[in-house]
């Protein structure tokens, strides 16, 4: 997408809320999902699906999404574990611009699958974007995720 060499990371301290809020494990994924523009369940609806190893999709755009946020921080909770149920996750659905759902991803100790995430961006759902990441255990990684906010040919 550019032609340059540099490369930003950005990331939390060991020891602070957002990784103190992850539920990490061995046997599940934890993503972090962004796009600079902000996810909205209502009206033209965004899609953000995922899936493991070709499995039926889960939309992660919940109603509670729509209240502006770009990151989007998709773990197994603790209340329900080995469980989908798209609740919001405690934490980061009180920060700004970020959101957290509910998603069991499976995981397994030598990412032998693959995780797909789809977005079809509101405005275009005819060029979908899809990016796939190893499954690797959340004890160990912290995946994130970065879509254009604009429709893109060729995205993969």
């Amino acid at each position: 997408m550019r032609s340059s060499t540099f490369v930003r990371l950005l990331s939390s301290e060991p020891d602070g809320p957002v990784r103190s809020n992850t539920n990490v494990g061995d046997d599940h994924s934890a993503l972090v999902i962004t796009r600079m523009r902000e996810w909205h369940a209502e009206g033209d609806a965004d899609v953000l699906q995922l899936s493991v190893d070709g499995g039926e999709p889960v939309d992660v755009v919940t109603d509670f999404v729509g209240n502006g946020a770009i990151g989007l921080h998709v773990h197994d909770d603790v209340a329900t574990p080995g469980e989908t149920t798209l609740a919001p996750l405690p934490y980061f659905s009180e920060q700004p611009f970020q959101s957290g759902i509910d998603v069991y991803l499976p995981a397994s100790p030598d990412a032998d699958g693959t995780i797909t995430a789809t977005n079809l961006p509101r405005g275009d759902t005819s060029r979908p974007q899809t990016l796939n990441v190893p499954n690797w255990p959340s004890s160990g990684h912290t995946v994130s995720l970065v879509f254009t906010d604009w429709p893109v040919d060729g995205a993969a």
